[in-house]
């Protein structure tokens, strides 16, 4: 007896000969079987057409590397969907054990070379600092490889590495010595025991703040009940940017994603160049591109949250000489539009946002803004 599912194998509608009896016979020998298998192949027509009819959209998704690209789409995922697989749950899994363990791989390895170092750090209060960290449970996650889930071993270094007070100084100064630490590092190391637990899932918080870099074009279909948008995410960082192109075609919205966070700081592939004025380069090339001519611009100016609170202590006047601001965020606001907008020669911005994408509360607010601007933009991109 046959079982109705709309993802049907298509090997089932072949005529191949099964228990020693050919399908053709099975289904003249039992009109039940007959009847039901139409009713199947029924459906899937009718779901196939009913999709055809939907009008499509491409949207690429475009940015420098850890701008918050990614994240976007898995809010828009999480706003559609609203849940994922299995399967995607223990691939984000294993991205946030992947995250903790590299921030404190990193912060270990800091440590280790500041106490065999002159250079000035301040050890926390009652401690030696010639004492070493506990080397036996920093060797043990040195040199363990992630590949699925975390033995009892691994559980119990992370949670000494992350518990010793040098370990946790060395994360508050990271921005003194020069440690590149993933901005949502504190969320996670600040609830260890239910990301370390052995029954852990991942909440739709843990996937919007982890950190898991582009390294091609991924496309991500979101069909909703007036539109089926493509979205295509591309890596950002530079080497990989040369790959964008060939997806321009037919693209009726282009996303541009920036930091506006990172201000201060350089590019990871090339310490000589800030990493914001490198955003402000890669969207005049975009914005004017020709065969985008068509294309409506979408700016994000995501990580506002990081913005807000930096701006009170590292001056952006440092890194751009021309701002006269100070601290106001309104007219540190104004001042980063003004300088990516003023790059549009050849079209205009259709929509300028100023965003948080780990915030799933004002994000819901984004991507129902930002999804009726896409229709728009497509309807004005067919009439075109």
């Amino acid at each position: 007896m046959y079982s109705y599912s709309e993802e049907i194998d298509v090997n089932l509608l072949s005529l191949e000969e099964k228990d020693g009896i050919n399908l053709v016979e099975k289904l003249v020998l039992n009109p039940r079987i007959a009847h039901k298998r139409s009713q199947g192949i029924d459906k899937i027509l009718e779901k196939e057409l009913k999709d055809s009819a939907i009008p499509s959209t491409k949207v690429l998704i475009l940015g420098s590397g850890d701008s918050g690209k990614s994240t976007f789409v898995r809010h828009m995922r999480i706003s559609y969907f609203k849940t994922f697989t299995l399967e995607e749950l223990g691939y984000f899994k294993f991205v946030i054990h992947g995250n903790i363990i590299s921030v404190l791989k990193k912060l270990a390895e800091k440590l280790e070379l500041l106490r065999n170092s002159n250079d000035e750090f301040k050890f926390s209060p009652g401690s030696e600092g010639n004492q070493p960290c506990d080397k036996k449970h920093f060797q043990i996650l040195q040199q363990f490889v992630l590949k699925k889930d975390l033995p009892p071993e691994i559980v119990t270094a992370i949670q000494m590495i992350w518990n010793d007070e040098n370990i946790k100084s060395c994360y508050e100064q990271r921005r003194q010595l020069n440690l590149e630490i993933q901005e949502t590092a504190a969320y996670y190391l600040s609830d260890l025991p239910r990301i370390l637990s052995s029954t852990y899932t991942p909440s739709e918080q843990d996937i919007l703040c982890l950190r898991n870099s582009t390294k091609q074009v991924t496309e991500t279909v979101i069909t909703t009940k007036f539109m089926k948008f493509k979205l295509f995410d591309a890596a950002g960082q530079t080497h990989l940017r040369n790959s964008w192109a060939a997806f321009f075609d037919d693209a009726a919205t282009v996303l541009f994603v920036c930091a506006i966070s990172s201000y201060d700081q350089n590019l990871i592939e090339n310490p000589a160049v800030n990493r914001l004025v490198d955003a402000v380069t890669l969207f005049e090339t975009i914005v004017n591109n020709k065969i985008l001519k068509k294309a409506g611009m979408i700016l994000f100016f995501n990580k506002m949250d990081i913005f807000q609170e930096k701006i009170k202590t590292i001056p952006i006047q440092n890194y751009f000489n021309d701002y006269l601001g100070g601290s106001d965020l309104k007219l540190a606001k104004s001042y980063f539009k003004n300088l990516f907008t003023s790059k549009a020669t050849e079209k205009e911005i259709e929509h300028v946002l100023f965003t948080t994408s780990t915030d799933p509360v004002s994000m819901k607010k984004v991507v129902s803004s930002v999804t009726d601007v896409i229709i728009r933009l497509n309807m004005k991109c067919i009439v075109a």
